[in-house]
């Protein structure tokens, strides 16, 4: 009645709040034991062969332990590369998902036992499917185990090329700008350089501020770094940042972030008139507007510096770099398509 009426898991804990003591056997076990949701999914014979199979190949060990437990176990375990990844976040849930569809089978009649070999084979063909849209390349014909195999070799290439600073235009100067802001203790800075055409300072900046995410600092850094050009006038302003998003915004003048829409409309109204053009650079080309950022939050004061020899030691290496037009190496991985074995 309790199935019928209210559609009810009927496992021993909740039948418990309906105020019914009676035990249920499992029928996931060839001797049935007394139902519960941990037996059903973690310590059944059924539960434990899809675990071993599908583990036992990415070096897990399946434990009888908490669901919550196992979830940890898979998901702390440190991946090798994007693939592996994906195959660590999305096999146990996928797990629990068949054990549930075979579970609800045998409770409301579609079937009469546990299938352990039809929920292995199924729960592979949707990581199968997960791993064919998020990485086409990747070649699923294969076993289990030798996919699991191909995975823990697999390296992402590394793609290197060459970013520098480049200078303003004749008679322009140039505004380089960065935000930080650190989530765990609520803390935020903005850090920004202004340069000469040649590539001379004129002032450098470090500034704790209050705001709630990145985008905050970064569009907080540009505002602050623009209204002191056009208060020690400057109107001819080459405005970058490492940011896209920001820097997307400022372009079209507009945003769908209420947070900080009255802040980008500022700076539209401060830069009227004056001949002025945004740019977005790679963060090797803001070293120096970054190391800024975050060094306000090592000295919690505001500080400003006018002159290549006030400048902290670490960021004269990389303002030279920048002024002599020297290149830093970007390296970054290739995307999920370009993954090799």
């Amino acid at each position: 009645m309790l199935e019928a009426n209210y559609q009810k898991i009927p496992f021993t804990e909740a039948r418990a709040k309906f105020g019914t003591q009676d035990n249920i056997d499992c029928v996931c076990c060839p001797v049935p034991q007394s139902e519960s949701i941990q037996h059903v999914f973690v310590e059944g014979k059924a539960a434990e062969h899809i675990w071993r199979t599908l583990g036992s190949p990415l070096g897990i060990i399946h434990q009888q332990v908490h669901a919550r437990n196992i979830l940890n176990n898979w998901w702390k375990t440190k991946p090798s590369n994007e693939i592996h990844k994906l195959i660590l976040k999305a096999t146990p849930i996928l797990i629990f998902w068949e054990i549930w569809k075979a579970w609800t089978g045998c409770r409301f009649g579609n079937n009469n036992k546990f299938h352990h070999y039809k929920m292995v084979t199924q729960c592979i063909w949707n990581i199968k499917v997960v791993l064919h849209y998020s990485f086409p390349s990747f070649d699923t014909k294969e076993s289990w185990n030798r996919i699991c195999e191909k995975i823990e070799r697999i390296r992402p290439p590394i793609r290197c090329s060459s970013v520098c600073w480049i200078r303003p235009q004749k008679g322009m100067v140039k505004i380089n700008m960065d935000g930080s802001f650190f989530s765990n203790d609520k803390r935020a800075e903005i850090g920004g350089l202004v340069r000469h055409d040649n590539g001379n300072i004129i002032v450098a900046f470090s500034i704790p501020v209050q705001c709630n995410s990145n985008n905050h600092a970064e569009i907080l850094a540009v505002d602050y770094g623009i209204k002191w050009c056009i208060n020690h006038g400057y109107n001819n302003l080459q405005i970058e940042l490492d940011s896209l998003v920001i820097a997307n915004m400022l372009r079209n003048k507009s945003t769908n972030n209420m947070k900080i829409k009255h802040i980008v409309d500022r700076i539209t109204n401060v830069l009227t008139g004056t001949n002025h053009h945004f740019s977005h650079c790679f963060r090797e080309a803001n070293q120096v507007a970054d190391f800024s950022s975050k060094n306000a939050s090592s000295s919690g004061n505001s500080t400003f510096y006018h002159s290549f020899q006030e400048l902290p030691r670490e960021a004269r290496g990389l303002f030279q770099l920048d002024k002599w037009q020297l290149p830093t190496i970007r390296r970054r991985f290739e995307k999920c398509n370009f993954f090799v074995s």
